[in-house]
């Protein structure tokens, strides 16, 4: 029974190219270099059937959605963090305001009773 050729290396090569959006589609960067790598061996190769284990992999294709889950929720705490932060530096500064009034407040009232004693004193 004949199955054709083990190897088609045109064929291969031409199909590798056409797979490379299927690799792009996955999210974690570095999965698509490791499959762009095996793409190229198997380019070299020229084996349908190794072709097909790289571009039609289920497994590959889970790890990749769980990963990219657990990274868009990764992203959410940090933007969390990040908008919490923002506010509490507002808030500071808001706090930091409050403080500089009171300070000059307080210095306006030091001036205020050592012109105050100057003046007894002068006149007094």
């Amino acid at each position: 029974m004949y199955g054709g050729p083990a190897q088609a290396p045109n064929l291969v090569k031409w199909a590798v190219h056409r797979a490379a959006p299927v690799i792009e589609a996955y999210h974690h960067r570095p999965t698509r270099q490791r499959l762009a790598k095996q793409l190229e061996k198997v380019a070299h190769a020229g084996r349908l059937s190794e072709l097909l284990l790289v571009i039609d992999n289920p497994i590959e294709e889970q790890r990749d959605a769980s990963g990219f889950a657990e990274a868009k929720r990764a992203y959410a705490v940090v933007g969390s963090e990040l908008n919490r932060l923002a506010a509490e530096a507002t808030r500071l500064s808001e706090h930091a305001d409050g403080l500089a009034g009171q300070m000059s407040a307080c210095f306006a009232t030091v001036v205020a009773a050592a012109a105050s004693v100057a003046v007894l004193v002068v006149l007094g």
